[in-house]
């Protein structure tokens, strides 16, 4: 896939048959699932107000519906203002929220953390080169293509297991067939966690640890917790499932995933494969 400096090129090439939203089509189709994440974190630190990267959060300025442009006409990123903080217009009209497409947020919220730089250096060479209406566009396409990238290899590998992992296999075996796939067995029992520093906000985070949780092994014992991570009840198992999850799409604010759940007896053998519905988690 070409990096986003390279799409500059592209999109300042047309063929002569496209159309600009053929082009658009077409470099959204380029851009990788880092480079998506990587603007959504942008676009999420302004939704949120939690930017931390020294930008100013936006200011919202109400608009008549007549005054909002034809072609973004409940709310539009109109650029920096005069001390550099995002200015996003809102269409006073209080019905106009009722009509407006769910993807407008994430489109205005795109152009923001683009234009602002809090998506990185490449993003904001894009909306430059694009301008507001075109990138949000791009934006969108890209998270849909990924979305739909990331559930069809989900699908596959969940496919792959059904073929390759068999019943009354040993756990080892297992785990050797589905790291073939680059994939991960876990089981949340085995990561300890990591309490917070900040003795006013007694927390535990969970992601500095979170590899401990990967490939449980037979007896495994369950490891200490300290501090506020012992408040989650961990019970041992002798022969302790692992699950794997297979992301099925995602949103500015939502995630969907498949949860498969391979149980072994107590001869540490395979004895069942069991998928959950799809399920939804979000921030």
């Amino acid at each position: 896939m070409f990096p986003l400096v390279a799409l500059l090129v592209l999109l300042a090439t047309p063929t002569p048959m496209s159309s600009p939203l053929d082009e658009i089509d077409a470099t959204a189709s380029t851009i990788t699932l880092n480079q998506v994440q990587a603007l959504m974190v942008g676009m999420y630190s302004f939704y949120a107000g939690s930017d931390k990267r020294g930008t100013k959060r936006p200011h919202i300025v109400s608009k008549p519906s007549s005054e909002m442009p034809a072609n973004d006409p409940f709310l539009h990123y109109a650029g920096l203002g005069p001390s550099g903080e995002p200015v996003i217009w809102r269409a006073a009209d209080a019905s106009a929220f009722t009509r407006m497409p769910k993807e407008t947020y994430e489109a205005t919220f795109a152009a923001v953390a683009a234009d602002t730089g809090a998506a990185g250096s490449e993003w904001k060479k894009l909306y430059d080169q694009l301008g507001t209406i075109r990138f949000e566009r791009l934006a969108l396409r890209a998270f849909v293509l990924q979305s739909d990238a990331q559930k069809k290899k989900s699908l596959d590998d969940i496919a792959w297991i059904e073929s390759n992992v068999h019943l009354r296999a040993m756990r080892h075996d297992v785990y050797a067939t589905l790291k073939r796939r680059h994939l991960v067995a876990y089981n949340p029992a085995y990561n300890p966690g990591q309490p917070t520093r900040d003795p006013q906000h007694a927390g535990c985070s969970y992601i500095a640890t979170k590899e401990r949780a990967n490939w449980p092994y037979f007896r495994e014992p369950i490891p200490k917790a300290d501090g506020a991570c012992n408040t989650v009840p961990r019970t041992f198992v002798p022969s302790p499932p692992a699950y794997v999850q297979f992301p099925m799409g995602f949103n500015l604010w939502c995630g969907t995933a498949i949860l498969m759940t391979l149980r072994f007896d107590l001869h540490d053998k395979l004895s069942a494969i069991q998928h959950s519905q799809v399920g939804t988690t979000c921030m």
